[in-house]
This record gives structure tokens, sequence and C-alpha cells, in this order.
């Protein structure tokens, strides 16, 4: 077996080449993991005459995503996994830590359809707790820390994350501000608090690699 690595280190347009460079060099099987990679992919293939199989992974919902209308419609050469974090359970968290807390914040890519779906989901939870939520669109990782700084000066008491490249990849300016300013991060990806956040639960990016292979 001959593995293509890539890795587009969270920049979009590099996920795009990837997935053409390993369609040029003849690719039977492409796993995409994250929502925007899996996108590429599927675009990148449905015009093909002889696709290579796709595979998802780490994609919160196929179907906000564009390339699934629902489990059994949708390309025959795409499949994969929905990885949704059960915000119903990791949301009331935040209550269970300091019931205090009444106001948290949601920094989100708007352009990510994983992450637009799963700050929805999180807003209704919020509203059944009683929570209010304050919510922070970006648009890159650059602007995290504006995005942080915004919120807590709306009277943010935590952060709430969910399943988003784009933040993910500016934790570490999340992190700072979080630190400077006593402001506890909750993560919908458990492996976060390995970077540092206060509480991370839902996703497991190990088990979706095991259920992939």
């Amino acid at each position: 077996i001959n593995v293509i690595w890539g890795d587009a280190e969270f920049d979009f347009p590099t996920a795009n080449l990837l997935i053409e460079n390993a369609l040029d060099r003849g690719a039977d099987v492409i796993i995409a993991i994250t929502t925007p990679v899996g996108q590429a992919a599927a675009n990148a293939t449905l015009d093909m005459d002889e696709p290579p199989v796709v595979l998802f992974n780490t994609v919160t919902s196929p179907y906000a995503a564009g390339f699934a209308t629902t489990s059994c419609i949708k390309p025959s050469h795409i499949t994969g996994s929905q990885a949704l974090s059960p915000y119903e359970s990791i949301v009331p968290l935040i209550q269970v830590q300091n019931p205090d807390i009444q106001v948290i914040g949601t920094i989100f890519n708007q352009a990510e359809a994983n992450s637009v779906v799963s700050t929805g989901i999180i807003a209704d939870v919020a509203e059944e707790l009683g929570l209010t939520l304050e919510l922070a669109p970006i648009t890159t990782t650059a602007d995290v820390a504006t995005a942080a700084e915004g919120l807590i000066s709306k009277g943010v008491e935590a952060f709430m994350i969910p399943t988003d490249s784009t933040v993910s990849d500016g934790l570490p300016a999340l992190l700072a501000i979080s630190e400077e300013n006593g402001i506890p991060i909750y993560h919908a990806d458990s492996s976060q608090v390995y970077a540092g956040a206060t509480v991370g639960a839902g996703l497991s990016y190990y088990q979706e690699g095991v259920d992939t292979a």
C-alpha cells in the first residue's frame, strides 16, 4: 500500500491542492479528515467518471456540509462517520463546575459548516439551561484573540468552543487571554485538555481514526 500523506495545517486552499495532488498520483482511496477537507474531496471527485473512494471522518454534519443528503442518499463513492459532539451533555458541565456562571461565549468560523451546526446546538442547549450566549464569528485564526477579548468585554464568564478547525488552530491565543482573565475554556474536543483547555469532552479524534481504519 502506498500512502500519500498531506497536512493542510488548517489552511483550506492548501487542502484543495493536496486533494488534487492525490488525484494526480492515482489515489484509489482518499481519507478526508475534518469537514473542510471532506468538502474539498467531495467537490474534486463529484464529476469524475471513475472517482476514488472518499472516506470522511471528524465531520460534524455531512448533510450541512453538502456531500450527503441523508445517510443513504449520497454519491456512491463517498462514505464515512459523523462526529457530532454531544453538546447536550457538554454545555451543562459549565454549571456543574460553577453554578454561578450566567454568560458564556462561543467563537466560531462562520465559513465552516461543522462549526455553524455545532454553534446552533450550543445556542439551543444554553437557552434551555437559562444561560446567556454571546457569539463571536470569525473568518481566520488571526481573529481568535480579538474575538475572545470582545467576548470578555461583554461579560463572558466561560468560553464554550465547538469543534472548529480555525478556532482550534488559534487555541494558543485563546489560552493566553483565558489565563490572563481567569476565564475557563470548555472544548467539545476532548483532546484539547492536553493543549490547555480547562475541560475537554465529546469528540475523540483517536476513536475517529480507529473507526475509519
